[in-house]
């Protein structure tokens, strides 16, 4: 006869549901960060990660999805509702980074729609995919420069939700090009430190309904975890307030946020 092995997801496995996002207001200047943590590190140009998303802009934007130090790692909406992806950039406004992925399909307003980019740590531009709502969406990536084992992406750099790069922030002329932060939803945002396969992906979309990462077979390589305001101790009072690392110790302080930009608004609902 054989043998039940029980797997210990963790607390976030014991009541997963989801029923929040977080709704960032650009005219309030909503963000989250984390000014000193081991999320999104990258000690080298070989190493493999990925990140994953739910978004739903309110309008056509020029808006920041997430970033990590000053153009390293940077994701944000073109006004065609594209996104593009900076991977190893500089520390100026007009520096070229080392590698840009442009998406080929534009998503609605008012819609949500799923994100995961995947880098495998080649430093090759085959190595840089990204998938939108389970299905490859790459459309081209350009490398400027090498991505190499020199190129590092360490916790003295802030990681951010919903807000550019400093450098955009304070570059002359440039807000009217890359805003400063983002207008719309945001839900389950989740960093992995391998490439995810297509199937992983597509586990991860789960037909348009988020579902417990807890159970997914790639969840030892899965680092953080955000639920966005699903998580007990989510609170989003600015500066005082947490939004919980469900899988790691990586939490987010909310900034010019509070109790109203939880909202009850989520894929699949």
């Amino acid at each position: 006869m054989g043998s039940l092995v029980f797997r210990i997801a963790g607390s976030a496995a014991a009541s997963y549901s989801n029923v929040y996002s977080i709704d960032f207001e650009r005219d309030d200047g909503d963000y989250l960060i984390a000014s000193s943590t081991s999320a999104l590190d990258i000690t080298d140009g070989g190493t493999a990660f990925s990140i994953s998303l739910w978004v739903k802009p309110e309008a056509s934007q020029q808006g920041p999805l997430f970033s990590k130090g000053t153009d390293q790692i940077f994701a944000r909406l073109s006004s065609l509702n594209k996104v593009t992806f900076v991977l190893g950039g500089g520390a100026t406004v007009n520096a070229a980074p080392a590698l840009t992925l442009d998406t080929d399909t534009a998503i609605s307003n008012g819609s949500w729609s799923h994100y995961v980019f995947t880098y495998d740590g080649s430093g090759a531009t085959s190595g840089f995919k990204a998938y939108l709502n389970g299905s490859d969406d790459t459309q081209i990536v350009t490398e400027y420069s090498s991505f190499t084992s020199s190129t590092s992406i360490t916790n003295s750099t802030a990681f951010q939700i919903g807000k550019a790069p400093t450098h955009w922030l304070l570059a002359s002329g440039a807000d009217a090009y890359n805003q400063k932060t983002f207008d719309g939803k945001i839900d389950e945002f989740s960093f992995w430190d391998k490439t995810l396969s297509s199937s992983e992906v597509t586990a991860i979309y789960n037909s348009g309904t988020p579902d417990n990462l807890a159970d997914h077979s790639a969840y030892d390589d899965l680092t953080s975890w955000y639920r966005m305001g699903d998580h007990a101790s989510d609170d989003l009072t600015a500066d005082s307030g947490q939004v919980t690392d469900a899988k790691g110790s990586n939490h987010l302080t909310p900034k010019n946020t509070a109790s109203a930009n939880k909202v009850e608004d989520v894929p699949g609902s």
